[in-house]
């Protein structure tokens, strides 16, 4: 049976096909090489930048505070204790 639709495939078609394969996997290669550079670029704009450290700076400040209030609360606790304890007793025995 003879098929009248089918294309006789030239001796070229291989090499384009290879051709075009190529194209496109140069056409990746650029792309990845530009995310590269994107990557690289982004990365050094980051370790130039001040806006970091400066937040560190506030977060190191921020706990700090906070251990000097835990600290402080800490060491104020038992006589803030006696003192409700106190406070407590004397409503206790002025209602009865």
């Amino acid at each position: 049976m003879i098929h009248r639709n089918r294309r006789q495939c030239t001796s070229l078609e291989p090499w384009l096909l290879f051709f075009a394969w190529l194209h496109l996997r140069m056409i990746s290669m650029k792309l990845l090489a530009r995310s590269v550079c994107n990557w690289r670029r982004r990365l050094a704009s980051f370790i130039e930048a001040s806006n970091g450290a400066t937040s560190i700076e506030y977060a190191f400040i921020a706990m700090l505070i906070a251990l000097v209030i835990i600290g402080g609360v800490a060491g104020i606790g038992p006589s803030l204790a006696k003192i409700f304890t106190n406070v407590s007793s004397g409503f206790n025995e002025g209602s009865g």
